[in-house]
């Protein structure tokens, strides 16, 4: 997947496009203490972010964390009921995409990755 809407800048994460002015950069929070839990999504959530050029949103979670399907994609719905994408991150390891096709949602899960 295209990840040109993320890009790490000295250890921060900088939530959009370069072009975007006025977005801060963030840090990612190391330890999941540091991460709140968020009810709807049922996991630890660092931020989220939302592109509506391209009607992707994405979920980055703490290290090991998954999140609910339904729950995901109906936050996002909410925020632009014409979303087509939905990729998650959990730590800096792609996670899940979950795909609208023709009205309803598949989940693409991510290779697993060699230690």
């Amino acid at each position: 997947m295209n990840t040109e809407h993320q890009r790490p800048v000295d250890g921060k994460w900088h939530s959009g496009p370069s072009d975007y002015s006025g977005q801060a950069e963030r840090e990612v929070p190391e330890r999941i203490d540091q991460i709140p839990y968020h009810a709807e999504l049922q996991c630890y959530v660092s931020f989220l972010q939302y592109d509506f050029a391209t009607q992707t949103g994405v979920v980055f979670m703490a290290e090991d964390s998954c999140t609910d399907m339904s729950g995901c994609t109906d936050l996002f719905q909410r925020i632009d009921p014409e979303i087509q994408v939905i990729r998650t991150f959990a730590g800096a390891a792609e996670d899940t995409a979950y795909l609208r096709v023709n009205g309803n949602w598949i989940a693409h899960f991510a290779a697993p990755q060699e230690q």
